[in-house]
């Protein structure tokens, strides 16, 4: 998983190019839960799983919640699980499961792969994540003396997912990837588009000899894993 991963890394954290195509492919996959009316709810690098040729599995759906639950269906034990530090104020209050629980956590995960360290990560974690702003991924990285600069519209987009209001956060997935560029599953902009690479490689150090993974699986494929992570 990515958590493992991270930590096998020289400074404990990603570049954006290794990420790019992932966050991606984790977008994908949140936009097609989302339209089968599924919400995560405890998305973080944990969660999120490489195979041999750098496809990501999103797995542990073992919280998620229909997006028609409401509260006389769902317990508020169960609303309220999750993990803290990627949890947003919403679900922390036990409120209604919404999709934009599930932005806030994307943002909380980018912001960790990429500074080490999730937005709030000691001291009172609750009141933090209810209550104080975070700091953005420049001063986090600038905090922790790291050097692993991202597109402004990386980081812009990673403050927009860590709102405190809901309604300030992309709405969905598919407007996270909007936001980065990405128009009808194609790459637009400054980035470029990563090549498909169709021979197998070790993932245990993601960011030494190998290529990116590819940002083009096919909507089956997406489907498919989607499908095998909820069942398991």
């Amino acid at each position: 998983n990515l958590s493992d991963l991270r930590l096998k890394e020289k400074s404990r954290v990603f570049t954006w190019d290794f990420l790019q195509p992932l966050t991606k492919q984790l977008c994908e996959a949140l936009a097609y839960a989302h339209e089968e009316g599924v919400i995560h709810r405890d998305l973080k690098p944990g969660n999120m799983m490489l195979d041999s040729r750098g496809r990501l599995k999103l797995a542990d759906f073992g919280i998620a919640a229909q997006i028609s639950d409401s509260s006389s269906r769902v317990s508020l034990k169960n609303l309220t699980s999750g993990t803290v530090t990627h949890m947003s104020p919403q679900q922390m209050n036990g409120e209604i499961p919404a999709v934009t629980d599930d932005i806030y956590a994307l943002g909380a995960t980018l912001y960790e792969l990429l500074s080490s360290k999730p937005p709030f990560y000691s001291g009172d974690i609750i009141h933090q994540v209810r209550e104080k702003e975070a700091s953005t991924l420049e001063q986090r990285l600038a905090e922790l003396g790291l050097e692993n600069p991202a597109p402004t519209e990386v980081s812009g987009l990673i403050a927009a997912c860590l709102q405190k209001d809901a309604v300030q956060r992309p709405q969905s997935a598919g407007d996270a990837l909007a936001w980065l560029g990405y128009v009808s599953g194609h790459k637009v902009g400054a980035l470029t588009q990563y090549e498909i690479v169709e021979e197998e490689s070790p993932i245990a150090e993601p960011n030494v000899g190998r290529s990116a993974p590819s940002v083009d699986e096919d909507a089956a494929f997406r489907k498919k894993a989607f499908i095998g992570a909820a069942v398991a």
